[in-house]
């Protein structure tokens, strides 16, 4: 049996995010786990996001976000959707989160990893049938930015590419390229 570790950022907790990817179908012979590291309880988010509601218009881009954030997620409605809830401080957010994650649990058993914000919109119940099956790739990314400087200087690579963990695919071999866990050795950034 192969196995997929989703590792999301909590922070916005949008009730829609944890049902659809927990609604995701699996490629014959797959599993998932799904882990959420929160760098704060759901609860501050519930003020937040109704004051953004309530100024919203109709737009497709606004009516997207009225419906991921029709309902804050708690604590409750994560877990008994499969989610396992872990409490973190925020050191530095996206890969700082995962390393979080890493430092905890055994990456090994994992095949490929998801490492995702909790706040992106999923439109479809089938993205683990298309991606899980291709063995082609090391990192599967929707990124652009200034990380794929830092990525490329982790990862000895010449050609660029944006990584920032927002929505990105890993397999377990560029996981054990990288020694286990992003260096985050030159960030001096901490918002605990």
């Amino acid at each position: 049996m192969k196995k997929i570790a989703v590792i999301a950022s909590g922070w916005h907790f949008p009730i829609h995010f944890f049902e659809q990817i927990s609604k995701q179908k699996m490629p014959d012979g797959w599993q998932m786990d799904l882990f959420v590291v929160s760098h704060r309880d759901p609860s501050y988010a519930i003020k937040e996001k109704k004051e953004i509601l309530e100024k919203l218009g109709y737009s497709r881009r606004e009516l997207y976000d009225r419906i991921m954030y029709r309902e804050v997620a708690t604590v409750d409605n994560i877990e008994k959707l499969g989610w396992k809830y872990i409490l973190e401080p925020n050191t530095m957010g996206n890969f700082g989160n995962t390393n979080q994650w890493f430092s905890k649990n055994n990456y090994k058993i994992y095949d490929k990893f998801l490492l995702t914000h909790d706040d992106n919109f999923i439109l479809s119940h089938d993205m683990f049938l298309d991606i899980l099956p291709q063995d082609d790739w090391l990192i599967l990314t929707n990124s652009t930015g200034n990380a794929q400087r830092r990525l490329r200087q982790w990862l000895g690579l010449s050609k660029p590419f944006s990584i920032r963990a927002s929505f990105e695919f890993f397999t377990r071999e560029m996981i054990d390229k990288i020694g286990g866990s992003f260096d985050m050795s030159k960030t001096t950034l901490t918002r605990e």
